[in-house]
Protein backbone atom coordinates (compact mmCIF):
# COMPACT_ATOMS: atom_id res chain seq x y z
CA UNK A 1 0.00 0.00 0.00
CA UNK A 2 2.66 2.01 0.87
CA UNK A 3 4.83 1.65 -2.39
CA UNK A 4 1.30 2.69 -4.45
CA UNK A 5 0.62 5.78 -2.71
CA UNK A 6 4.14 6.99 -4.00
CA UNK A 7 3.92 5.81 -6.98
CA UNK A 8 0.40 6.48 -7.98
CA UNK A 9 0.86 10.06 -5.92
CA UNK A 10 -2.39 9.29 -4.63
CA UNK A 11 -1.78 11.79 -1.14
CA UNK A 12 0.26 14.85 -3.00
CA UNK A 13 -2.24 18.05 -2.54
CA UNK A 14 -4.30 16.43 0.02
CA UNK A 15 -5.32 18.22 3.06
CA UNK A 16 -4.42 17.16 6.51
CA UNK A 17 -7.91 16.29 7.21
CA UNK A 18 -7.74 14.06 3.86
CA UNK A 19 -4.77 12.19 4.45
CA UNK A 20 -6.28 11.44 8.29
CA UNK A 21 -9.54 10.48 6.07
CA UNK A 22 -7.77 8.32 4.25
CA UNK A 23 -4.92 6.43 6.04
CA UNK A 24 -6.22 7.34 9.66
CA UNK A 25 -4.00 9.16 12.60
CA UNK A 26 -0.70 8.99 12.35
CA UNK A 27 2.16 7.27 14.36
CA UNK A 28 3.85 10.35 14.82
CA UNK A 29 3.60 13.97 14.22
CA UNK A 30 6.10 16.87 13.74
CA UNK A 31 6.92 20.14 13.24
CA UNK A 32 10.00 20.95 11.02
CA UNK A 33 12.20 23.52 13.30
CA UNK A 34 13.86 25.29 10.05
CA UNK A 35 17.00 24.75 11.02
CA UNK A 36 19.90 24.81 8.91
CA UNK A 37 20.79 21.38 9.61
CA UNK A 38 17.35 19.53 8.64
CA UNK A 39 15.94 18.83 11.73
CA UNK A 40 12.31 18.13 12.94
CA UNK A 41 10.57 17.90 16.69
CA UNK A 42 8.19 15.35 17.13
CA UNK A 43 4.83 17.26 18.66
CA UNK A 44 1.48 15.64 20.17
CA UNK A 45 -0.70 14.84 17.18
CA UNK A 46 -3.49 17.78 16.95
CA UNK A 47 -0.60 20.80 17.18
CA UNK A 48 -1.56 23.22 14.50
CA UNK A 49 1.80 23.34 12.85
CA UNK A 50 2.44 20.08 12.46
CA UNK A 51 3.80 19.89 8.97
CA UNK A 52 4.54 15.87 8.71
CA UNK A 53 3.19 12.79 9.74
CA UNK A 54 4.81 9.18 9.73
CA UNK A 55 2.91 5.95 9.58
CA UNK A 56 4.76 2.55 10.31
CA UNK A 57 4.81 0.45 7.18
CA UNK A 58 4.94 -3.09 7.20
CA UNK A 59 3.82 -3.87 3.73
CA UNK A 60 7.40 -3.70 2.17
CA UNK A 61 9.81 -6.43 2.32
CA UNK A 62 12.37 -4.71 3.99
CA UNK A 63 10.35 -3.46 6.65
CA UNK A 64 10.01 -6.37 8.29
CA UNK A 65 13.18 -6.55 9.98
CA UNK A 66 13.89 -2.33 11.01
CA UNK A 67 10.77 -0.03 11.75
CA UNK A 68 9.92 2.41 8.51
CA UNK A 69 7.74 5.16 8.56
CA UNK A 70 5.64 6.38 5.40
CA UNK A 71 6.72 10.55 5.77
CA UNK A 72 4.20 12.48 4.56
CA UNK A 73 5.09 16.48 4.40
CA UNK A 74 2.77 19.11 4.08
CA UNK A 75 3.17 22.83 2.86
CA UNK A 76 4.09 25.20 5.76
CA UNK A 77 1.63 27.50 4.62
CA UNK A 78 -1.39 25.36 2.69
CA UNK A 79 -0.73 22.06 4.76
CA UNK A 80 -1.23 20.51 1.80
CA UNK A 81 1.21 16.77 0.78
CA UNK A 82 4.27 18.37 -0.86
CA UNK A 83 5.72 14.74 -0.48
CA UNK A 84 5.67 10.90 0.70
CA UNK A 85 8.43 8.57 1.26
CA UNK A 86 9.78 5.95 3.05
CA UNK A 87 12.02 6.40 5.66
CA UNK A 88 14.45 3.09 7.22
Amino acid sequence: MAQDLMDRNLLTGKSRLEVRDLLGAPDECGVDTHQTIATAATVVCGDPKEDWYAYKVITIARCRFWECLLQVSFDEHTYRVTSVAVSD
